[in-house]
């Protein structure tokens, strides 16, 4: 093949790729036009029901996701009631808050998922603990059943220091 009738041969195939990067750039112009009609009906029928619902959107669940779609906080229900937990960079929950049967609680969790501070409002009363790396109290304050307390505890869980 002579150097000419490859300079020829390439020509075409890139003319060839040329037609069909248009055909694909048309295709997918299309596509995000149908996209986005898509997405603007379904705002539409988002902002209509919530106008004919006092203002108000309505779901059981939301997920704030970040600009690559990982989510960061999830708002949602659960059996004792709703709960706000807030997830790092690789899905985990490290913050939660949420409503139980007895009352409303607040955990922080360490990078392994181990709660390392909570906070309960119970009915018997408020109380604070901070646990170890194992998930064990260690310090607790509180105010159960109208007894103030703050305590220390061994790895075993054993008073070393109370206070009632």
């Amino acid at each position: 093949m002579t150097p000419d009738e490859r300079l020829e041969r390439l020509e075409r195939s890139l003319e060839r790729a040329r037609i069909e990067l248009e055909g694909a750039r048309r295709g997918l112009r299309r596509m995000a036009l149908g996209l986005s009609a898509v997405l603007a009906a379904g705002l539409a029928v988002l902002v209509l029901g919530a106008a004919r619902d006092n203002g108000l959107i309505r779901a059981r669940g939301f997920v704030v996701v970040d600009a690559s779609g990982k989510p960061l906080l999830r708002l949602g229900t659960g059996p004792g009631g709703g709960g706000l937990a807030v997830l790092d960079g690789h899905g985990h929950v490290r913050a939660e808050l949420a409503e139980f049967s007895d009352g409303p609680s607040l955990q922080m969790f360490d990078v392994r998922g181990v709660v390392r501070t909570a906070l309960f409002s119970a009915a018997a009363g408020p109380a604070l603990t901070f646990r170890d790396h194992d998930g064990h109290v260690r310090l607790g304050l509180g105010d159960l059943h109208d007894e103030p307390s703050v305590a220390i505890l061994d790895e075993g869980g054993h008073p070393v220091w109370n206070r009632n």
